[in-house]
């Protein structure tokens, strides 16, 4: 086996230690420590409720592939992922305050 073919085992048993480690201590045991230090540590209100959102989102991706895999194996479009994402929510209220009339156009 070359180096390349080594150290790619190598990457790949480290995350997978890592995963059996996590699965182990547990997700929401996880998501709580870093919680309790996002808010010893960061001051500001700002800054918080974006590590939060972030978190949040890693924490949930592997949820969201896994439904994305399973929509493209059963042939579907997947758009159920796409619109409950909160990017697709806020697009959706800029859309309706455009339609309102309250947006000025120039």
């Amino acid at each position: 086996m070359n180096v390349l073919g080594k150290l790619l085992l190598l990457s790949l048993l480290k995350k997978v230690s890592v995963l059996v480690i996590a699965k182990t201590y547990g997700f929401p045991r996880i998501y709580r420590r870093i919680m309790e230090c996002n808010r010893r540590f960061l001051k500001n209100e700002e800054t918080r409720k974006l590590v939060r959102t972030k978190v949040q989102y890693l924490f949930r991706l592997p949820r969201k592939w896994l439904q994305l895999a399973q929509n493209k194996l059963r042939g579907s479009a997947g758009l159920g992922i796409v619109a409950s994402g909160s990017w697709n929510n806020h697009g959706r209220q800029e859309e309706r305050v455009q339609q309102g009339g309250s947006k000025s156009s120039s």
